[in-house]
């Protein structure tokens, strides 16, 4: 490892915004630095990076590398595959860290067969042992949990939104800026976005940024009794997750899924209906403040985890909850 140096984190945008797993990747990845006695670097690519780089500095970065040209106005694997090619061609990283979003897992992909390097995708933890790195991912839908070490470099890993906790701004901090002149040609972009659709009509809740969720379960039995999870969410003004179970069912979408192979969320309250408390769910909401829990079941593991349980059937519970909701707010 005597040749490689350094954590990278891929710096991930929103109209010229830095997304909140960045901001969790550089928290993790300081930690990380700081154990293997390295820098923490981030890696900033676009068409106008100054407004970035003053909000990834105040978050720990150490050193910013800053790419910045027409052609990375927006994502483009060819573009941006190409700049991060040179980049670790010239600093030869450790590790690069990478969020689990479309963008990163296509870049993370392509940078990996390149250079011929392992990926450890879909994260859930990553530390250092015996001054090497160790990856930990689900496998088998979360009933394990693997532990991965690798002896190439550098080792790239994504993770998701939530894994990791961001850090707190540190106005302290003084990164120190490295600009690299790095072009694509258009030719070698093969790939254009012609238009962005940001309404198609399928309304998708952000159930990682809600204060209150509520999820229903293997329990709730069917697709048409899920309505009783969004009157319950409604109530409460929250948001609706589910089990793994329900979403492989059919009864909701993917994007409701909490859990370890799902979505990580740390709500105020988090009401379980109908989920028995699998470990690859609780490690998805086990962080929440306070922990509701319904089921039929008294030995249910979830109630291990509740702040509040509640032995009963679902569907007598949640319209007596909304009742008196209902009643609160009059």
């Amino acid at each position: 490892m005597d040749k490689y140096k350094n954590i990278w984190v891929f710096v991930e945008l929103n109209k010229n915004e830095v997304k909140r797993v960045t901001l969790e990747l550089l928290h993790k990845g300081k930690e990380l630095a700081k154990d293997l006695n390295q820098k923490l670097v981030a890696i900033v690519i676009g068409e106008n990076n100054e407004n970035v780089i003053k909000t990834i500095s105040l978050y720990g970065a150490e050193e910013i590398i800053n790419v910045t040209g027409k052609e990375y106005a927006e994502f483009s694997i060819d573009a941006y595959g190409n700049v991060i090619s040179k980049l670790i061609e010239k600093y030869s990283p450790i590790a690069i860290l990478m969020s689990g979003n479309n963008n990163s897992k296509d870049l993370s992909g392509k940078l990996s067969a390149k250079f011929k390097i392992g990926l450890v995708s879909e994260c859930v933890d990553i530390f250092v042992e015996e001054n090497s790195l160790v990856w930990i991912r689900p496998a088998f839908s979360g009933k394990l949990m693997t532990k991965i070490k690798s002896d190439k470099f550098p080792q790239i890993g994504t993770i998701r939104t939530g894994i990791f906790l961001a850090g707190t701004e540190d106005k302290n901090n003084k990164a120190k800026i490295i600009n690299e002149k790095i072009e694509t040609s258009l030719d070698k972009i093969r790939t254009k976005i012609l238009e962005i659709i940001n309404d198609i009509g399928i309304e998708k809740e952000s159930i990682d940024k809600g204060s209150i969720v509520v999820s229903g379960g293997n329990g709730v039995g069917s697709k048409e009794n899920f309505e009783i999870i969004y009157d319950l969410a409604k109530a409460l003004g929250g948001t609706v997750g589910a089990s793994k179970i329900a979403v492989d069912n059919g009864w909701i979408d993917e994007s409701h899924q909490v859990g370890i192979t799902g979505v990580i969320v740390r709500p105020k309250i988090y009401v379980a209906c109908g989920i028995s408390g699998a470990p690859a769910h609780t490690a998805g909401m086990k962080d929440s403040e306070i922990i509701i829990a319904i089921n039929t079941d008294p030995k249910a593991p979830i109630f291990d985890i509740a702040n509040y349980g509640i032995v009963g059937d679902l569907f007598a519970v949640i319209p007596a909850m909304i009742e008196e909701l209902n009643k609160i707010k009059k």
